[in-house]
């Protein structure tokens, strides 16, 4: 498996860990800062962008497969980068979650005037997606890991593998 392809399906896997802790934390926020998480805010946001509005039956759908894309593609560099490091996978991959949750809510969605920015959120929101992007950060870590030393032996067989080496 190629380094980018690796990399979008440990993201894509991460996306799931990440979810799960997303819903959790946010059933212990106050109920005034329980608004919609950010993955349907911007989700909505970008449809709108195109002048259209997606329909409270598309909204769940639409979210869902824009969050797993966007986690597959943020990973992408992570399995350019975080192999050359030495440091622990934890750190390794912590430390990339926050990058990628500092470049999406201090930069990217700012700049595309999409509603889910960190300086607009209360600091329980913030603490929560910074959370989540540790846990997502981690699960890509170990995913990528496990992916380069077996996911061609996984995907196509221990014979096949070692003959393509």
């Amino acid at each position: 498996m190629n380094k980018a392809g690796r990399g979008a399906l440990a993201g894509f896997l991460a996306t799931g860990p990440m979810t799960y802790a997303l819903f959790e934390i946010y059933k212990h926020l106050p109920q005034e800062e329980r608004s919609p998480l950010p993955p349907a805010t911007i989700t909505d946001d970008f449809f709108k962008s195109f002048g259209e509005r997606i329909g409270d039956r598309w909204i769940i759908p639409a979210t869902m497969a824009a969050h797993f894309a966007y986690g597959a593609t943020t990973a992408i560099p992570y399995s350019f980068l975080g192999p050359k490091s030495q440091l622990p996978v934890w750190v390794k991959g912590s430390g990339y979650g926050f990058a990628i949750w500092a470049l999406s809510y201090l930069g990217l969605m700012p700049s595309l005037n999409f509603r889910s920015h960190a300086t607009d959120m209360p600091w329980r929101r913030n603490a929560m997606m910074i959370g989540a992007h540790f846990v997502w950060g981690y699960s890509v870590a170990s995913a990528e890991e496990f992916l380069r030393k077996r996911g061609d032996q996984m995907l196509v067989g221990e014979r096949k593998a070692a003959a393509a080496e």
